[in-house]
C-alpha cells in the first residue's frame, strides 16, 4: 500500500511567513499547528531572502571575514583558506521588507482556500468576529474574508455547471 506521507518544508516561504506573522496578532491558538503545517507547506513563491539590507549585510560580512581570519591563522584550522574565500565571495539573498502586501496576502488566501478550506474556513470564522479600529488591520481582514466569499461563489457556480 502507497505511504500517503506529507512532505513539509521546514521553513516558511516569504509570503507564508509574513502571512503567519500577521495572523499571530490573532487569538487563534486551536488552529496554530494546522496553520503552520499549511503553510510551511507552501512554497510556491520567494523561498531565498533577507531581511537586512544589503549595507547591513557586507558590513557583518567584513566583520565575519575578519574574526574567521584571525580564528582560521590563531587556530591553523585545516582548509581554512576554503572557508575565508567562501566567505569573502558569498553574496547577500534578496532583500525584502518585513511586510505583507495585500498580494502577498491574496495569493496566501487563494492557497489556503484551495488546499486547505476548512482551515481557511476556520481561519476566517475567529476573523469575522474580530474588531478593530486600526484601518490597515480591518482592511486586511475584509480581503480575507472576501476572498473566502468570491471562492464560495466561484466554487458554486462551477458546482451548478457540473450538475448540467
Amino acid at each position: 500500500m502507497p505511504s500517503s506521507k506529507v512532505v513539509t518544508n521546514n521553513s516558511y516561504c516569504f509570503e507564508a511567513l509574513e502571512f503567519k506573522r500577521w495572523l499571530n496578532q490573532f487569538e487563534l491558538t486551536n488552529l496554530d499547528t494546522a496553520i503552520d503545517q499549511a503553510l510551511q507547506a507552501f512554497s510556491d513563491r520567494i523561498q531565498l531572502f533577507s531581511f537586512l539590507p544589503k549595507e547591513l549585510f557586507e558590513r557583518y560580512q567584513k566583520q565575519a571575514l575578519h574574526n574567521v581570519r584571525d580564528f582560521v591563522h590563531d587556530n591553523k584550522v585545516f582548509n581554512g583558506k576554503i572557508l575565508i574565500t567562501y566567505l569573502k565571495h558569498r553574496s547577500s539573498l534578496k532583500h525584502l521588507e518585513q511586510t505583507l502586501s495585500k498580494e502577498d496576502l491574496t495569493y496566501v488566501c487563494a492557497h489556503l482556500a484551495l488546499h486547505h478550506s476548512v482551515l481557511y474556513s476556520q481561519i476566517c470564522s475567529k476573523l469575522n468576529r474580530y474588531t478593530s479600529y486600526d484601518s490597515e488591520l480591518t482592511e486586511k481582514i475584509i480581503l480575507v474574508l472576501n476572498h473566502q466569499k468570491n471562492y464560495r461563489t466561484l466554487l458554486a457556480k462551477i458546482m451548478r455547471r457540473i450538475k448540467w
